[in-house]
Order: C-alpha cells, then sequence, then structure tokens
C-alpha cells in the first residue's frame, strides 16, 4: 500500500513537471480557469439558497424585488460559469498541442543517443513503441483529468466550508465511504497496467503485421501468396484469448465495485435523512435544506471525482512513465574524452578487431586486421555471412568492437564526437530508407543545411542518372515519392538505389562508404553508376562492398574476407594472380554472367 503511494505521488510529479515543461503559461491558465469553475458551483448553491428564502419571504412581505436581484447575479454567475468553460477549453487545448510537440520532439532527440546495441534488444523497441504511442494519447487524458482534479478539489474546499457550519462529522463519513472504491479502482489499474507490459510485445507485432499487409510496395507479393488469411486466424486467436482473460478480470471487480458503490449510496442517503430531521428540528429556512442537501451531493460528487481522476491519472501515469523512463536513459557516451573529427586523417587501422552482435554467442569478425590510407579506394568482398557490412558498420562506429581497436591517426574511434565524425561521411546502404518526401528533400537529406540549394541538387540527381526520369515529371523535383499519399509517384528498386546515390553526391563527404551500390541494378545500369561511383570518388577515401565484381577494379586495394577474418588482399590483378579466394569468387562470377 505504502509503496503504491509512493508511486502515485511519483506518477502526479511527473505529470505535472510534463505539462510545465511543455508549456507554463497554458498550464497556470487551465489551473486558475479551474479554481473559479469550482468556486463558481459553490457561489451557485448559495445563490440559490437565497432565492428560495427570499421567494419565502415574499409570500409574508409581497416584495420580489431581492428575489430579483438574486436571480440577476445567479444570471451573471451563469455567464461567468460559460466563459470558464470556453477558456478551459482554449487552455486544454492548446496545452494539449504544446505536450504533444514537447514528447514528440523528445522521444526523436532521445533515438539520437540510443546505440546500435541497444537497437538491437527487443527490450528497447518494446520502450520506443511504448513511449510513442501511449505517452501522446494518455498524456491528453492526464490534461482533462488533471482539470478534473483541480475543478474538484475547488469544489470539494468551498462545500467542506458551507458543510462545516452545519454538521462537521457528514464530511468525514463521505470521505470514509468513499475509500474502500479508491482501492478498488487502483487495484484495476495496477492489473491492467500489468496485463499491458505482458501483452505489449505481441501488441506490437500484431500492428506491424497490420502496416505490412498494407503497404503498397507489399500488396502484389501478399496476393499472390494470400497471406492474409493466415495472419488474420492468428490475430483472431490471440484476441479471443485476451478477450476471454478479460472478461473474467472485469467480472471480479465489477462485483467488487458495485459492492462498496452500493453501500456507499446507503450511507449518503442516511445523511441526507439526517439533515431532513434536523431540519425539521431547528426550523431551518427550506432555503437552508436546499444548500444543504446540494452541498452534500456536490461535497460527495467532488470527492468521488477526485478519488476518481486520481486512479484515472495514476493509471496514464504509469503509462506515460514509459516515457520517462525511455527519455531518462543514460546518454552513448564514447569515452570521458571526446576528440572532433576534422575530416583530415592520414589513415584507419583496423587492430585485432573481434565483434559479435548483442545476444549473439558466436562472433561475426574474428581478430580482423586492415588498413584505409586517406584518399584511396578500398573494397570488401567475400560469400554472405563472412562480416563485410559489419566492418562498415564498425567503421561507421554503430557499434564497438568487443576486442581490438579501431584507429584513426592513432585515435581511438571510442573516443570520437560522432556529429563531427558523421559531418564528414556519406554512406549508401543495401537498405537504403525510402522517405515519403519530395526528390529534392530524399536528396537534400544528405547534407539539411544545403537543401535550399537546387543546383546542387539536380546535380547530384543528373550525377546518378536520375535527372532524366524526375525532369519527366510534371512536379519535377517537387513530386512527392510513394503511392500512399496524394499526388505521388513510385520508383522502381533501382531508381531508389540512384536516389541514396544522390544523396550521398549532393553530401560533400571526405569518406564515402557504399554498401552493394549496385546491387539492385540492371547490367546496363551497374556500368553507369559504376562510372559515375569514380567520379563520386574523385580522391575521396572510398570503401565499399561488393557482391558484383563489377566495380573492384575502380579500388587500390581489395580486402577479401572469409568467416570473419581477412583471408587476402591486393589489387584486382594480384589477387588474380595468387588464384586463391578472390580468383575463385571471381571466376565464379564471371562464368555467371557468361552461362
Amino acid at each position: 500500500m505504502i509503496k503504491n503511494i509512493k508511486n502515485m505521488v511519483d506518477v502526479f510529479i511527473n505529470v505535472f513537471k510534463l505539462l510545465w515543461k511543455s508549456s507554463r503559461f497554458y498550464f497556470i491558465g487551465m489551473l486558475i480557469v479551474n479554481i473559479f469553475s469550482g468556486l463558481t458551483l459553490s457561489l451557485n448553491m448559495i445563490i440559490w439558497k437565497n432565492i428560495i428564502n427570499t421567494i419565502q419571504k415574499a409570500f409574508e412581505t409581497g416584495s420580489t424585488k431581492l428575489a430579483l436581484y438574486w436571480l440577476i447575479g445567479f444570471m451573471f454567475l451563469e455567464f461567468f460559469q460559460n466563459i470558464m468553460d470556453e477558456a478551459n477549453q482554449y487552455f486544454k487545448n492548446i496545452l494539449a498541442s504544446c505536450t504533444n510537440k514537447y514528447i514528440t520532439k523528445a522521444i526523436l532527440e532521445k533515438t539520437k543517443e540510443i546505440s546500435m546495441t541497444h537497437y538491437a534488444e527487443a527490450s528497447m523497441h518494446d520502450k520506443i513503441k511504448k513511449a510513442s504511442e501511449e505517452s501522446v494519447g494518455r498524456t491528453m487524458n492526464l490534461l482533462y483529468s488533471t482539470g478534473l482534479l483541480i475543478k474538484g478539489i475547488s469544489v470539494f474546499i468551498s462545500t467542506a466550508i458551507i458543510l462545516v457550519r452545519f454538521n462537521p462529522p457528514t464530511m468525514i463519513i463521505c470521505l470514509v465511504t468513499s475509500i474502500p472504491m479508491l482501492l478498488i479502482s487502483m487495484k484495476i489499474a495496477i492489473k491492467q497496467f500489468a496485463i499491458y507490459n505482458e501483452r505489449f510485445e505481441n501488441i506490437r507485432f500484431i500492428e506491424y503485421i497490420k502496416a505490412l499487409l498494407t503497404k503498397h510496395e507489399n500488396v502484389k507479393e501478399i496476393k499472390i501468396y494470400g497471406v492474409t488469411d493466415f495472419f488474420i486466424e492468428y490475430i483472431d486467436k490471440l484476441y479471443k484469448r485476451y478477450i476471454h482473460e478479460d472478461k473474467k478480470i472485469r467480472k471480479k471487480f465489477s462485483f467488487n465495485s458495485m459492492g462498496a458503490k452500493f453501500a456507499e449510496n446507503i450511507v449518503v442517503y442516511i445523511i441526507k435523512a439526517m439533515v431532513c430531521i434536523k431540519v425539521i428540528i431547528l426550523k431551518i429556512s427550506i432555503g437552508d435544506l436546499t444548500l444543504y442537501i446540494s452541498a452534500i451531493d456536490n461535497f460527495k460528487s467532488a470527492i468521488a471525482n477526485i478519488l476518481s481522476v486520481i486512479t484515472t491519472i495514476y493509471e496514464d501515469g504509469l503509462y506515460v512513465n514509459n516515457f520517462f523512463e525511455l527519455i531518462s536513459l543514460e546518454e552513448e557516451k564514447s569515452s570521458k574524452r571526446e576528440l572532433f573529427f576534422n575530416g583530415k586523417f592520414e589513415r584507419i587501422i583496423f587492430s585485432n578487431v573481434w565483434f559479435k552482435y548483442p545476444g549473439a554467442s558466436d562472433y561475426i569478425l574474428k581478430g580482423v586486421n586492415l588498413e584505409i590510407e586517406s584518399g584511396n579506394t578500398y573494397a570488401i568482398v567475400g560469400l554472405n555471412g563472412s562480416g563485410k557490412t559489419t566492418i562498415l558498420k564498425l567503421l561507421l562506429r554503430l557499434y564497438l568492437p568487443n576486442k581490438g581497436h579501431i584507429y584513426i591517426d592513432n585515435k581511438d574511434i571510442a573516443d570520437m564526437n560522432i556529429e563531427s565524425y558523421y559531418k564528414y561521411i556519406a554512406a549508401v546502404f543495401q537498405d537504403f530508407i525510402k522517405y515519403p518526401l519530395s526528390f529534392k528533400q530524399n536528396i537534400g537529406l544528405g547534407d539539411v543545411e544545403r537543401m535550399d540549394i537546387e543546383e546542387e541538387i539536380i546535380d547530384a540527381a543528373e550525377k546518378s542518372g536520375i535527372y532524366d526520369y524526375i525532369n519527366s515529371l510534371p512536379a519535377g523535383i517537387d513530386t512527392k515519392l510513394q503511392m500512399e499519399w496524394t499526388n505521388a509517384t513510385e520508383l522502381s528498386l533501382g531508381q531508389w538505389q540512384k536516389l541514396a546515390i544522390s544523396r550521398a553526391f549532393f553530401k560533400k563527404a571526405q569518406i564515402l562508404i557504399l554498401d552493394e551500390p549496385t546491387a539492385s541494378l540492371d547490367p546496363v545500369a551497374e556500368s553507369d553508376i559504376s562510372s559515375k561511383i569514380r567520379e563520386l570518388i574523385g580522391g575521396k577515401t572510398c570503401i565499399l562492398i561488393a557482391h558484383r565484381f563489377s566495380t573492384v577494379k575502380l579500388v587500390n586495394r581489395i580486402y577479401v574476407l572469409k568467416a570473419g577474418a581477412i583471408e587476402e588482399s591486393g589489387s584486382h590483378s594480384e589477387l588474380m594472380l595468387k588464384g586463391g579466394e578472390y580468383s575463385k569468387l571471381y571466376s565464379m562470377q564471371a562464368q555467371g554472367y557468361i552461362d
């Protein structure tokens, strides 16, 4: 119980901090408006008491003037309440937008700091998904609940002032009878949150499958293989199990809630009966009777609302805690000292590098030693699974070696400031991103600060060979991509790859990383891009991975990987003369083209 109370306090503190950071002005505005709204309700009761009493006196005096004044006061109070309601809606809606912006920005900024090692963990994907999906919606609920809580407290205090003059024990009885319902509601919230966490990975999988089945580029394969029914059946079974579990849990809590509410209502009716008896004995006016009965109802309602809102805030806060947990993760730090990279270097050295992916038992790289000299071009070749792409990931410092070191001019890459390092690197990956943006923006993302320089974007598109196609479209470089969007066009895989290469052309990088740059191209386009890559390299340092060996003749040195280790290295002609692993792979591919 004490632990739950502490958790509740922590949740409240975090929620109020979040709203405060989102927008102090609108948060304070919402607080003030709801306080006044709560006070208005109590003033309303007092005015009605006076209206009834003055009407009662009017029967004796024949004067209705005073009653009319009170009615005018009531009218102004109603008008004021309408203003408060509209102001509350305004502050709440703007604060909701500010909070949405704050949460979205905080999550995206945090993802920049998360290392690839953590990205490889399923728990991290759950954490990011929970924070992304639940935080905004739940925070909107919290906004609404916070307003109700403030208003409820205001009503509670103002009605308590009325009741304390009449019968103080009434307040204590109302408070005590509300506690069982609070405990039951908290228990439900805790149980639901536990179920949510238990089911989350399955729910995330369902959402992933839904996105997969509705994505434009996947439709053809889905229809041909008829996989939709398989997934519908899988999802249906999962939901049926969850519904069955939910029915059992809900049934139990519903009976408990009904019992607590029944007992609570009986007590309220007894209190009202006692008030009526006291009014008769003390000969209190009808207006006062109306005031006290209304005060009891409003006091009891305020307690119920406060406790209900506390439970709701606690429940929503548990989900929003996923956001707080994510943004409180320690930032990825390279070392106690950070070295800034200015793009100039003599050589990069892999020294006895061993690496295995998080959670894997076997090493993918085993004692790799290689050297990359500035201004030269290198190819890494080998069979699938030999560790080629892994070397690039380590070179890009997406991961750090488990054993050994990577040096840039005798400086460990682990000590390098990552942003300064990436500033001078351009990369084209096999699994490049297909941004749902215009051609201009897709290319401009290579260097966001220069995105508005249209001439250079066109130049990059021309170098990759995609510009003729872009120019044939009515909207040109402003054409949006991916068919899911209005007035957009779709590209072939080869065209997407040319666009990714354009992005690399656009970035004025000193180091180029090319992971299978011609993998999605036909032989004609491959030959064209190979010549374009010569232009792209242009005296820069380039490391490329090649399955097809059409590009390896461009390079100064080839490293041949086999089972995670460097098998041999040299130029194309040297390795062919050796008759080793490279010669075998090259001959096999050449034979494939001839056949």
